[in-house]
């Protein structure tokens, strides 16, 4: 699929919009400001930041760095073009092919075909929505908020003081990413009760309708470390600042969201953001509070885009992530206690098996894109463990 960025020669404004698979192009006048809008979260077919490839990154934010080429573009015309460098699987750079923004050796990009069940973000901005209200509604009705032990909501119903009768883990794919959408862009659940339902359905009888909302009596239901997850005022409904509780609880709804045995990466990441179009206003709802435009690499020269190529992206620099401080767990597992007798072991360490299968945690936090990453790549593996109903020898760790 072509690239769908801004492309100038001959006078005019050249793009490629990607249709569902298709690439149709356009043109414009120059001095005309262009930016491509592809149905990702709206129209359902989600649009895309060149082809959904692997592609050279700044390591610490996760910008792209785009190559200004002096490519041949569409009409038998040259001009410039702005490239995103395809890497491949050891994150060596793929040369161009001559006039051309495609790789020289297109059979060695890495395609980033493993979003799983993150392809739902695909689907049209209400049903998104949809998914989040139905969360909200249930925290309304539940007494406590909490965490389970991957760090997912966990939500009490018919509580007396602490004790509830019931528990409920949210680990719907779609609410964890309507979750994920939401903490990003706002860095909050705290939406406005005057908020009017514009996909509402249903007799017109009952007037105008709202979208749920949390009111005051609901904050004191997120209980310890989720209490980053309303905003400091009952009053205020818009994007703030994210933080790296923000970030951190981020990534283990995205970890939610995914396949149970996928992975996360900082290709996965940009893109899924570009999908839910975490840095664009939408319909119904604001941009996230902090951005960074693409990088452009000129010759040996790497710059801030800026106004030359529209597309932001999101600016993990708040993000901090220790391991130690999410998954200091013992969890009960299913296993082997003896010959053809199974029960359970209430005292297996979460961090133990994260090492295990992700590798030893640095004793410094990870910061920026990486740490986003890592903390994401956790929640995967964390949550596979505790999904896994076998014997974690299956999994390819002996206990004994």
């Amino acid at each position: 699929m072509k690239k769908d960025m801004r492309r100038l020669g001959a006078g005019y404004n050249w793009m490629w919009l990607p249709i569902c698979g298709l690439a149709i192009l356009l043109s414009m006048p120059t001095g005309v400001q262009a930016e491509v809008h592809g149905e990702g979260g709206g129209g359902g077919c989600g649009d895309v930041f060149g082809d959904l490839i692997h592609i050279l990154r700044d390591a610490e934010t996760g910008q792209p760095i785009l190559e200004k080429r002096w490519v041949e573009l569409p009409g038998d015309v040259f001009g410039y073009d702005y490239c995103p460098i395809p890497i491949d699987v050891n994150g060596v750079e793929i040369p161009f092919a001559p006039d051309s923004c495609d790789a020289l050796y297109p059979e060695e990009a890495v395609e980033v075909n493993y979003f799983g069940r993150l392809n739902g973000g695909r689907t049209k901005e209400r049903n998104n929505h949809m998914h989040f209200n139905e969360v909200i509604s249930n925290i309304k009705e539940a007494g406590i908020v909490r965490q389970d032990g991957t760090g997912r909501l966990l939500l009490g119903y018919d509580c007396e003081d602490m004790s509830c009768d019931s528990w409920s883990t949210i680990d719907s794919p779609m609410e964890s990413l309507a979750l994920y959408l939401r903490l990003m862009k706002y860095g909050h659940f705290q939406t406005d009760p005057d908020e009017e339902d514009l996909w509402a359905h249903g007799d017109p009888a009952q007037g105008t309708q709202y979208h749920p909302a949390l009111d005051a009596s609901d904050w004191a239901k997120f209980q310890g470390p989720l209490a980053h997850l309303v905003p400091a005022n009952v009053d205020y409904y818009g994007p703030e600042p994210l933080d790296d509780k923000d970030f951190t609880r981020a990534a283990i709804f995205l970890g939610a969201a995914a396949n149970k045995t996928g992975k996360i990466t900082v290709d996965l990441v940009q893109y899924v953001n570009r999908i839910l179009k975490i840095t664009k206003n939408t319909e119904a709802t604001s941009s996230t509070f902090d951005t960074l435009p693409a990088l452009i690499r000129d010759g040996t020269t790497i710059y801030e885009s800026n106004g030359e190529v529209e597309e932001r992206f999101v600016d993990f620099g708040a993000m901090e992530y220790i391991r130690v401080d999410w998954h200091d767990e013992n969890l009960g597992i299913i296993r082997p206690m003896k010959k053809d007798f199974w029960g359970i072991d209430e005292n297996v360490s979460l961090l133990e098996w994260l090492e295990f299968i992700n590798g030893e945690s640095p004793e410094l936090p990870s910061v920026g894109i990486k740490g986003f990453v890592e903390a994401g790549s956790d929640a995967v593996r964390t949550i596979e463990f505790v999904h896994n109903y076998d014997p974690p020898a299956d999994l390819g760790w002996d206990f004994n």
